[in-house]
């Protein structure tokens, strides 16, 4: 995993949504707002429509080319036909590799998952672990890219990335490309990092 810090490849030009992986993150994440104002953000994602379905105690098996890939858990599962959208309250997730071994796994008080775009927004207590990259990251908001392989946070919240080597970083302005294996801070970067 490569740490780049600061970088001029930021997400601009990209859409600024409103701040899962359910199925393809390979980090992991823990909170880094206070309750009261991660509670805020996620009513502010909840669509003023009632849903048109409600699962408890949600299980969702991904198989592709006759493998599991993905196990997605939540407490709640809400859809939303009009929004093309899927609320997860409570939700854990475990990505597994060809050989059948978990490589990632991960947590969250919150998701949304988008039809069209197969993107994923994380909200609240967010701890993601992979185990292929020896590495924790925690946070209070994510949002899976899942065409451009990008993970990033919001703005205005600290994401924090710890690896077994010694490594732990901290900062503003993240942004994972999974397809370069790269990790990127704006601002406001702490910590150590281990060569």
């Amino acid at each position: 995993m490569h740490v780049m810090c600061p970088s001029g490849n930021t997400r601009r030009g990209r859409p600024h949504r409103s701040m899962l992986v359910m199925a393809a993150i390979v980090l992991g994440f823990a909170a880094g707002c206070s309750l009261e104002y991660g509670d805020a953000r996620i009513a502010e994602a909840v669509p003023d429509a009632l849903p048109n379905a409600r699962i408890d105690d949600f299980v969702h098996t991904v198989v592709r080319r006759g493998r599991k890939q993905f196990i997605v858990r939540a407490e709640t599962a809400l859809r939303y036909d009009d929004a093309g959208e899927q609320q997860l309250y409570d939700v854990s997730f475990e990505e597994y590799g060809a050989d059948g071994e978990v490589v990632a796994y991960g947590r969250a008080a919150f998701a949304r998952y988008f039809d069209d775009s197969e993107d994923v927004e994380l909200y609240g207590e967010i701890e993601f672990t992979s185990v292929v990259e020896e590495a924790i990251i925690t946070a209070g908001y994510l949002y899976w890219d899942r065409e451009e392989r990008l993970l990033f946070g919001a703005e205005d919240q600290a994401v924090h990335v710890r690896q077994e080597d010694g490594t732990e970083l901290s900062g503003y302005g993240f942004l994972a490309d999974m397809k370069l294996r790269n990790l990127t801070f704006e601002r406001e970067i702490r910590g150590r990092y281990v060569e």
